[in-house]
């Protein structure tokens, strides 16, 4: 098969796609987020799908783009939030592509390298260069897990009530467990849907 008729090769970030999975969300859902935020992190990602949860084809079977200079250099994943936040910032627009595509979506280095590369020309290689690169002056971020979520029943701050849902070990494995008041148990598939629905604050835990 020809070269522009083949989708671009896409591998989720397996962390972020497990965290996502264990919150409820469908492996194509978690694809086509994961894929337009940069495949960064599960919190862009879960931000993409709550933004997106009524689309139709959300979890209908994820295909990539189809190849093109764009997918190539790894522009076609830069979140336009993003960059539009750094331009926004008075930064050059065609640096901060840049800098966002080296950086894998990370907003703070993005802008350090931008400061540290007034100079570029902004131009980004074609093909699986950009992926090889590791390093640009900067340790690779440290993983982290998601571990709990607070959630709000009401409309509005200031009513209502919220329950928390720990990721913590029982018999040995990892599990939700539901704090409500002082019901505390084990938290039942239907929990995920609300813990989706609600989340009002996540948290999470460097591993």
């Amino acid at each position: 098969m020809p070269d522009d008729e083949q989708s671009t090769e896409f591998v989720p970030n397996a962390n972020s796609a497990s965290q996502l999975a264990e919150m409820g969300f469908q492996p194509n859902g978690i694809a086509r987020a994961l894929f337009a935020t940069g495949n960064s992190d599960a919190e862009s990602a879960m931000e993409w799908l709550f933004q997106h949860m009524e689309d139709a084809d959300l979890n209908e079977p994820f295909v990539p783009p189809k190849n093109s200079n764009a997918a190539a250099n790894g522009t076609s994943q830069v979140n336009p939030e993003l960059l539009a936040n750094m331009t926004a910032m008075g930064l050059d627009e065609k640096l901060s592509l840049k800098a966002l595509v080296l950086n894998k979506g990370d907003v703070n280095r993005s802008v350090e390298w931008v400061f540290n590369n007034m100079d570029d020309d902004g131009e980004l290689p074609q093909g699986p260069a950009v992926h090889d690169v590791k390093d640009y002056g900067h340790k690779t971020p440290a993983p982290y897990e998601l571990t709990g979520i607070v959630c709000h029943k009401g409309n509005s701050v200031h009513s209502g009530h919220y329950v928390a849902f720990i990721r913590q070990i029982v018999n040995n494995e990892k599990k939700w467990v539901l704090y409500n008041d002082e019901k505390i148990v084990v938290a039942a598939p239907e929990n995920f849907e609300e813990m989706k629905k609600n989340g009002y604050i996540y948290l999470y835990s460097r591993m």
